[in-house]
């Protein structure tokens, strides 16, 4: 069962729009293949929790993740974005759920992965402050 938000809207922040926006962004990417890219989605003090088991902090530590993470077997990404909370003007929360087709041994496999991102920003650019992703299940074969 989800909370009620307490937070009041405001409607000068598109929460959804921008989530939205950053999650084509990533996927794009993503698929890509181009680190570069994702790492600049990142703020400099970023807190990125993704497949791999663990923890990695700033630009420097998202750069870390993607060379270890296998971004070239990537065939497909795609997010079902849930809850959007404006924290302040500047401060988003998001959650929901992100599904990762790729292959792994040359087998086609899909994961899905509950997903939560803080964006910091402003429309000129938004960023993500923190990143977490946990698995919801085992690989499921196509």
């Amino acid at each position: 069962m989800c909370a009620e938000a307490s937070l009041p809207v405001n409607p000068d922040v598109d929460a959804e729009a921008i989530v939205k926006q950053m999650a084509a962004d990533w996927a794009r990417l993503g698929l890509g293949g181009d680190r570069a890219g994702l790492i600049d989605l990142y703020t400099q003090d970023a807190i990125f929790f993704g497949s791999l088991p663990e923890m990695y902090i700033g630009q420097r530590g998202v750069a870390e993740y993607f060379e270890l993470a296998p971004l070239s077997s990537l065939k497909t990404i795609s997010f079902d974005w849930q809850e959007f909370r404006v924290i302040t003007p500047s401060v988003i929360s998001a959650g929901g759920l992100a599904y990762f087709g790729l292959e792994l041994e040359g087998e086609p496999v899909r994961w899905r992965f509950g997903i939560s991102w803080v964006l910091v920003g402003s429309n000129a650019k938004w960023q993500i402050a923190s990143h977490h992703a946990s698995r919801r299940e085992l690989p499921m074969q196509e």
